[in-house]
């Protein structure tokens, strides 16, 4: 099992499975924009920066879009047909 403790021994986190830690653990206080998820801590540069990418859409969601375009081409396939006379 691994645990995340301060130096006060607060446990913060306990499991087991997660790869061990290379050199000193950090903490860092973020804002997660909405919609998206902390992917992961760029340290590149020396200083932790933050990482975020949007949730992907859910099946409903796009469900949702793909009902939503075929409504609208439906509507313009009405139209262009009253137009035409053919209707």
């Amino acid at each position: 099992m691994q645990i995340i403790f301060d130096t006060k021994g607060t446990i913060f986190f306990q499991g087991s499975g997660f790869p061990e830690p290379v050199g000193e653990l950090g903490y860092l206080k973020v804002d997660v924009p909405e919609g998206h998820y902390l992917k992961e801590i760029d340290m590149s540069t020396g200083k932790p920066v933050p990482k975020f990418e949007p949730y992907p859409k859910s099946e409903m969601e796009i469900l949702k879009e793909q009902v939503a375009e075929l409504q609208a081409q439906n509507a313009a396939l009405i139209e262009g047909a009253q137009i035409g006379g053919t209707v």
